[in-house]
């Protein structure tokens, strides 16, 4: 019962941290868009920040799921 328990605890953690991380992202994206829509930036320019963002959101994601395996965590009772 209680690995079921810090099962659910750290799938609920992960996925806010996740949820939140994501967008964080996409809201750069979004800004990154109104920049090019402006014709702040080159579509080139553009298409390299965008990956850039995607890349280093997705191993923020992956990262931290890493760390989360090093816990042990509950929830408060």
């Amino acid at each position: 019962m209680q690995e079921n328990t810090e099962d659910r605890a750290k799938e609920f953690l992960q996925f806010q941290i996740e949820k939140h991380i994501k967008y964080l992202f996409k809201s750069y994206l979004v800004l990154l868009e109104e920049f090019k829509d402006d014709n702040i930036l080159s579509e080139e320019y553009y298409s390299k920040l965008r990956k850039e963002i995607l890349t280093n959101g997705n191993n923020s994601i992956r990262e931290l799921a890493d760390y989360l395996e090093r816990f042990d965590i509950y929830f408060k009772r």
